[in-house]
């Protein structure tokens, strides 16, 4: 009995000690369960208002993003325009090109017309040296008919046939002269013709002149254009990758807020973990309590 009654000490004893364990396991946990309840709370007005910044962030991320895709949606079709533009700088170049090889082509046609117009005024100048002398000669030749005739005046009867003669050398001889007038008036107007189109040719030929250097100006213009919007086309492809650059920051960054969001749930799982903790040790020092226990 003795043996029962000692046992029976020896366990109540290892009872109390063990039970006073669990109290203070309990207390422990309650207090652990508080600190991390209050954590928890500070945790989650940190993060509700964390999560207030974000939304906020979140949206302006949302208005960067639209805003980038915009954008990227301009810059494509500023590309594209751009790209329109160097087409049609380069087909101008190219017209450009035709035209100073069409206007020098007309230039040297033009300058070829007036050398063989020249040449034409030239001739016919020679032309009237030469009528000018056979003049000569029909007046010499009138001349001498006329003499011939007074001879055959004087001869009489035996003149008489030499003096027909001399008459018909005499009309011949102005009908040359008349002849040699109306030639002459029409080479004085062929030359007043010629000089008139040697003065057009010589006009042309500097406005042809002229036209090469414009167009050539403006090849050199089309050119600068074409360095600009080649320039242009570069710094918008610049841009192109800078705005990809942000957008996949902007996509980070809204990444980054998921995560945010991620953590504000476990923080909250985690308190609510904790207050099951803390009432599942509160109920453990009811049971407890429901023992005697000796000093722990």
């Amino acid at each position: 009995m003795g043996i029962i009654i000692k046992n029976v000490e020896e366990m109540k004893y290892q009872m109390n000690n063990t039970l006073c364990s669990v109290k203070k396991s309990a207390d422990n946990v309650i207090q652990s369960s508080d600190s991390i309840d209050l954590s928890s709370k500070e945790m989650s007005k940190a993060i509700n208002h964390l999560t207030a910044n974000v939304s906020q962030v979140e949206l302006a991320v949302h208005e960067m993003s639209a805003s980038i895709q915009e954008i990227t949606n301009n810059i494509g079709g500023i590309s594209r325009e751009v790209s329109s533009v160097k087409d049609l700088a380069d087909k101008g170049k190219n017209d450009l090109k035709i035209a100073v090889s069409n206007v020098s082509d007309l230039s040297n046609s033009v300058q070829k017309s007036g050398e063989n117009i020249q040449k034409l005024g030239d001739a016919s100048k020679e032309i009237g040296s030469i009528l000018e002398v056979i003049r000569e000669i029909a007046d010499q030749t009138n001349l001498l008919a006329l003499n011939a005739a007074i001879e055959a005046a004087r001869a009489g009867e035996f003149g008489r046939g030499f003096a027909v003669v001399a008459d018909e050398i005499r009309k011949l001889a102005e009908r040359t002269a008349k002849s040699i007038s109306e030639i002459n008036s029409m080479i004085k107007n062929i030359q007043k013709e010629v000089d008139a189109s040697v003065r057009d040719v010589n006009n042309i030929s500097k406005a042809a002149s002229e036209s090469v250097i414009i167009i050539e100006k403006l090849n050199s213009s089309f050119n600068e254009i074409l360095s600009g919007v080649v320039e242009i086309a570069d710094k918008i492809n610049s841009v192109a990758t800078a705005v990809e650059e942000q957008s996949s920051a902007a996509n980070e960054i809204s990444a980054n807020i998921s995560v945010v969001s991620a953590v504000s749930e476990i923080t909250e799982q985690n308190r609510i973990q904790s207050e099951n903790l803390r009432e599942l040790a509160q109920r453990l020092l009811t049971l407890v309590g429901k023992f005697k226990l000796k000093m722990c």
